[in-house]
């Protein structure tokens, strides 16, 4: 039979956000032929769940037919180091769905998904829709094709995800998702945007967009200098340095940022020329064609 894994990362998570995440998915129907687990990493100072609580929510999932693991790391692993752990510190799967733990799942979400997977044999990765801020990048809306995955909930052809190496663990937080796109495309596999599917991500929304912690501006500055460099379009990161120069005198986050740059940039590996050929920057130095402007 082949395998599904969900993965998901904890970080210091509220326990109601934790237990309305577990619940949502848990009502999920199994998709027929799928031996279906949850994979649960805890990144926090302290594990989020006890002994009680991993037995009950164990028991709970099994009953509804799902595998259930809990591993607390002890560390903050960063994104893509976290469910590289995960994924090849244990059997591996066939399908990995990468979700994150502040989504509501919907009832439709891995039977719809993999329903996409079945139908479409060139497949690297199907990534749901979030709601209710939708990202706007664009897709071909007879094909569903497109450039890249958001990593808060994609579907993974597992053979792809295990030739590619997983996540690239230089980036901490951000465009690792849009880095291992780019790579599986490489490989001749293709992105699709499934329209019939979300999750509810539990974003801080505002009117231009949703807010950001110091901590998410911080990795996010540092993800796109990574990504332009990997790719060959270090120019695209003229602007950006200068502006983050200027504001570092009072800008902490810039100032730090600015220090981390320095350590990180020697260790950027750079893309091969056929992942090179799969990226796609735009005109402002995004990572796809928009369907909207922000």
């Amino acid at each position: 039979m082949s395998s599904l894994t969900v993965q998901s990362l904890l970080y210091e998570h509220k326990p109601p956000i934790i237990s309305r995440f577990l619940d949502s998915l848990m009502v999920n129907p199994l998709p027929p032929g799928l031996q279906t687990r949850l994979d649960l990493g805890d990144c926090s100072a302290e594990p989020l769940l006890n002994s009680g609580q991993v037995a009950e929510w164990t028991t709970r999932f099994e009953r509804q037919g799902f595998g259930f693991s809990y591993t607390f790391f002890g560390e903050n692993l960063g994104f893509g180091r976290g469910h590289n752990r995960l994924f090849f510190g244990g059997a591996g799967a066939d399908r990995l769905l990468v979700l994150n733990p502040d989504a509501v799942v919907p009832f439709h979400l891995l039977a719809r998904l993999n329903r996409q997977a079945e139908v479409r044999p060139d497949w690297g990765i199907i990534e749901a829709r979030q709601i209710p801020f939708e990202n706007a990048k664009h897709f071909d809306p007879i094909t569903l094709e497109t450039t890249q995955a958001i990593g808060a909930c994609a579907l993974y052809e597992g053979s792809a995800f295990r030739q590619c190496a997983g996540y690239d663990e230089t980036f901490f937080l951000y465009s690792e998702d849009v880095d291992l796109s780019w790579r599986i495309r490489a490989l001749g596999r293709k992105i699709y945007f499934a329209v019939d599917t979300f999750i509810y991500h539990s974003k801080r929304v505002n009117e231009r967009g949703f807010e950001m912690s110091e901590a998410e501006q911080y990795y996010s500055l540092l993800a796109w200098l990574i990504l332009r460099v990997k790719y060959g379009r270090p120019d695209l990161n003229l602007a950006r340095l200068k502006w983050m120069r200027d504001s570092a005198p009072t800008d902490p986050v810039c100032a730090r940022a600015l220090q981390e740059w320095e350590t990180l940039k020697p260790k950027v590996k750079l893309a091969t020329a056929p992942q090179r050929a799969a990226a796609y920057f735009n005109e402002t130095g995004g990572s796809s064609p928009r369907r909207w402007q922000l």
